[in-house]
């Protein structure tokens, strides 16, 4: 699931102030979806809009990662997959929930996952394809909506079928396409991260989402290396060693790195870009992939 990271004001979390009462600005959600494509297989709640989608493939295995947004209430959302999912040939296999939390207007729903496998399994586990779903929801005094995470696994010599004719091709993410940021933020945010990643090649830029939430601005980003990263330590090194040279203090800024991989991490405020404050700047590499995701907060 996403998770975003914002900014309260200091008078928004005060206590002297009821839980009920509103937050001095509303959700905006995305006008359209990203780039990408929804699955012919899992039917898509609607309405809703397509904020966040990858796909790649490794070990001859294709993943496909898409989020959605609603406005609708999560226990409708609920109803309608249990319902539409039997129809495309999915069975459910688990339904877990986990305890949503809430404190003074800002609150995250229960978040409930199910674990789905396709008919064309029968008996036989583990089976492709496979297909998770998440459903979440957020709040923010009166403003609220629903989280969709859609997880599918499919071998990649039994590939996706084509989607229906009403969804726009010309969009799809792939490793060759090249994506702009639609924003001045955005275009300057891409220049930045591009110069973070000079010791092991310059990435594409294949996915790229925005959402404001009164001043907080989040962003959602996938780059692409030419080839798989077989040490995510040493690039994280790097480009920890590039953030500082851009000023940003060693205190601020974190590295993880384990079996699956390296994340590098700031808590801000750290930098200006693009005439934004920058909070929050996340980077993850995965070892033996060639994907770099990015979460950045500014304001």
């Amino acid at each position: 699931m996403v998770i975003f990271l914002v900014f309260f004001p200091v008078s928004a979390l005060s206590s002297e102030e009821p839980e009920t009462q509103g937050f001095p600005f509303t959700i905006e959600l995305p006008q359209r979806d990203v780039a990408g494509r929804d699955l012919p297989d899992v039917p898509r709640y609607t309405p809703s809009v397509r904020t966040s989608y990858e796909r790649h493939t490794t070990d001859g295995t294709v993943y496909v990662e898409i989020t959605y947004h609603t406005r609708d209430n999560p226990e409708r959302v609920r109803n309608f997959y249990l319902k539409a999912l039997p129809g495309h040939g999915w069975t459910l296999l688990k339904e877990e929930s986990t305890p949503g939390m809430r404190y003074h207007g800002f609150g995250m729903g229960v978040s409930t996952n199910f674990e789905f496998v396709h008919k064309s399994c029968g008996a036989k586990r583990p089976c492709f394809p496979r297909l998770t779903l998440s459903i979440g929801s957020f709040s923010m005094g009166a403003n609220r909506y629903t989280i969709i995470d859609v997880d599918y696994e499919a071998l990649e010599r039994a590939p996706l079928r084509r989607p229906p004719l009403r969804v726009d091709t010309t969009e799809e993410d792939t490793p060759s396409k090249r994506v702009v940021p639609p924003t001045g933020f955005g275009k300057a945010l891409d220049r930045f991260l591009k110069g973070l990643f000079p010791r092991a090649g310059k990435p594409v830029l294949v996915s790229y989402s925005e959402m404001t939430l009164g001043e907080t601005l989040t962003v959602n980003a996938t780059y692409r290396f030419s080839s798989a990263v077989e040490d995510p330590s040493t690039v994280t090194g790097g480009i920890r060693d590039a953030l500082i040279e851009r000023g940003v203090s060693s205190s601020a800024v974190a590295v993880s790195v384990d079996q699956y991989g390296a994340t590098v991490s700031t808590g801000g405020p750290v930098l200006t870009i693009g005439q934004r404050t920058v909070g929050v700047l996340l980077i993850e590499l995965q070892r033996g992939s060639s994907k770099v995701n990015v979460a950045v907060t500014a304001m």
